[in-house]
C-alpha cells in the first residue's frame, strides 16, 4: 500500500496552502473553538452551540424520542452525539472522535497551605500527559459545579496557577538527566503566596452561587490558558493544546454543519449522518459516556426505532453501517527521526493519515481502507499511512472499542501533530480542513 494518494488529479484538486481563505477562516474558527473549550463538558456545550445554531434540535435522553426526520443531537456531561435523521436513509455513516485530552484533575480536598505560605492546588494526573509541559505555564481551573437541585454550570477562572520548575542552579545534572517529575511532589500547581483563599469560593461566585457551600459536587481540571496561534514565516503551523483531540472533533462538527447547511430537503443521503464525541478517552473510555459505554449503540437502536426499524431490519441497516474513527496521528519528528518506519512516515500538511496496525490498536479494516480512499478521492484530499515502528507498541484510539460493540466496518484516520500530549501540541494549518473535507465526503458517499 502506498503512503499517500498518487491520483495527480486528486492532488491537484487538493492544493490548498495557508493562504487560501478557507484555511484561515477554519484557523480562526478552529482556534476559537480550542479557547472555548479547555474541559470535555466546554467541549460538548460549544459543539452544541455549533449545531443549535445550523438547525438541530436538542434531544434529552430521558424522555420521548423524536420519530420525525430532522437533525438532532443530545449531550451527555463531556459527551455529544448528533444526527440527520431520515427515514430514506438506509444504514448508518458514523465519524467518531473524543473530548478529553491529559489534564491535571482538582483532588475532592482541593488545597493546601505549606509551611512556606504557599498556597498549592491539589491535582493528580489525568491521562498520560508530557509532565515537563505542564511546567511554567499559566493555568486556570475550568469545569463543571452542580448545585443541590442538580442544575450543572460551566465555568473557568482564567489564568490564577503555575507550576515551578527548579532553577539549573539547584539541579546541575537537569539538562544531561532531563527532568524527572514526581506528580505528589512536583506537579501541585501554586496560587497564592502569604494570604489563604479558598478555591472553591472563587468557584462559586464565578458559577453564581452565593457560597461554596452551595456547590454539591464537581468536576474540575487545571489546564493552560495560552491562546491558540498561527505562526510560522508563511503561517503554516498551528500551536494550541488539546489538538488530540479536538482537532477531530472540530472538523467533525464543521464537516456536519457545512453539510446540512448544503442539502435540499428532498435530498436523502444514503445513510444516516452520525458524529459521536466520546469522553474519558485518554483515560480508557470505560465510563458511561466513554466508548466503552452504551451511548452510542443506544442511539442507534432509538433511532432505528424511530424509523420504524425493528428486528432483523435494524439488524440490516448496522451491517451496512460504516464508523471513520478520528483522532490525531504521530508526525514524523526530525529530531527523531528513528521513531519512524523508514517507508511509513506521515508528515504535516501532506493530509490526514489513514492509520494502521497488525495487533488492531487501529481498528481499519480491508474495506473501511477502501471507504476512507474514496472519501479522500471524492474531496480531492491527499492523504497518508501511519503504521507505527516495528519495534514499538501502537497507541489506540475509541475505533478499536466501537468496531467491537458494534460489529461493523470501521476506519481509524487523524492528522498528524507533533508534540501530542504537550500542552502546546503543533499541527498545520491545512490539514484540519483537509480532514472536514474528507468527512463531509464520507458521509455523503
Amino acid at each position: 500500500m502506498s503512503n499517500s494518494l498518487s491520483n495527480s488529479e486528486v492532488e491537484e484538486k487538493s492544493a490548498l496552502t495557508p493562504a487560501s481563505p478557507e484555511v484561515i477562516d477554519y484557523a480562526a474558527d478552529y482556534a476559537d473553538f480550542i479557547l472555548s473549550s479547555p474541559t470535555s463538558y466546554h467541549a460538548a456545550d460549544q459543539g452544541a452551540q455549533l449545531l443549535t445554531e445550523s438547525g438541530f434540535t436538542e434531544v434529552d435522553r430521558k424522555g420521548e424520542w423524536p420519530t420525525a426526520a430532522g437533525r438532532y443531537f443530545l449531550v451527555e456531561d463531556g459527551a455529544l452525539v448528533a444526527w440527520v435523521q431520515d427515514p430514506r436513509s438506509h444504514g448508518f455513516a458514523i465519524t467518531a472522535t473524543h473530548s478529553d485530552s491529559p489534564a491535571l484533575k482538582l483532588k475532592p480536598i482541593p488545597q493546601r497551605t505549606t509551611a512556606d505560605g504557599w498556597g498549592q492546588l491539589m491535582v493528580e494526573v489525568y491521562g498520560g500527559p508530557l509532565n515537563n509541559a505542564w511546567l511554567d505555564r499559566e493555568l486556570q481551573v475550568a469545569g463543571a459545579v452542580v448545585d443541590w437541585d442538580g442544575n450543572r454550570r460551566l465555568i473557568h477562572t482564567g489564568p490564577i496557577a503555575f507550576i515551578p520548575q527548579l532553577a539549573p542552579h539547584l539541579d546541575r545534572g537537569v539538562n544531561a538527566e532531563g527532568v524527572k517529575l514526581d506528580p505528589q511532589r512536583h506537579m501541585q500547581p501554586v496560587w497564592t503566596i502569604g494570604e489563604e483563599r479558598d478555591v472553591m469560593a472563587v468557584i462559586a461566585d464565578l458559577a453564581g452561587f452565593d457560597s461554596a457551600a452551595d456547590i454539591a459536587a464537581s468536576e474540575l481540571f487545571l489546564v493552560p490558558t495560552q491562546a491558540p496561534e498561527v505562526f510560522g514565516v508563511d503561517n503554516q503551523f498551528f500551536a494550541a493544546g488539546r489538538q488530540d483531540n479536538l482537532s477531530s472533533s472540530f472538523a467533525g462538527f464543521h464537516a456536519l454543519t457545512k453539510l446540512v447547511a448544503e442539502l435540499n430537503e428532498d435530498e436523502a443521503l444514503p445513510r444516516i449522518p452520525v458524529l459521536a464525541m466520546f469522553d474519558h478517552e485518554e483515560i480508557g473510555s470505560g465510563t458511561p459516556t466513554g466508548a466503552r459505554g452504551p451511548l452510542l449503540e443506544e442511539v442507534l437502536e432509538r433511532i432505528s426505532l424511530a424509523l420504524g426499524l425493528d428486528g432483523d431490519a435494524r439488524a440490516q441497516a448496522l451491517a451496512t453501517s460504516t464508523l471513520l474513527s478520528a483522532d490525531a496521528a504521530h508526525s514524523v519528528n526530525p529530531g527523531y527521526e528513528d521513531k519512524h518506519g523508514p517507508e511509513t512516515r506521515p508528515v504535516m500538511g501532506k493530509g490526514p493519515a489513514l492509520k494502521m496496525d497488525a495487533d488492531q490498536s487501529y481498528a481499519t479494516s480491508l474495506g473501511g481502507v477502501a471507504t476512507w480512499r474514496k472519501a479522500c478521492r471524492d474531496a480531492g484530499v491527499p492523504t497518508q499511512v501511519f503504521v507505527s515502528h516495528s519495534s514499538m507498541r501502537a497507541g489506540s484510539t475509541v475505533g478499536p472499542l466501537l468496531a467491537t460493540r458494534l460489529g461493523i466496518e470501521t476506519v481509524d484516520v487523524g492528522i498528524p501533530i507533533l508534540s501530542m500530549h504537550s500542552t502546546r501540541e503543533i499541527s498545520h494549518v491545512v490539514d484540519p480542513v483537509y480532514l472536514s473535507s474528507a468527512i463531509r465526503a464520507f458521509w455523503l458517499g
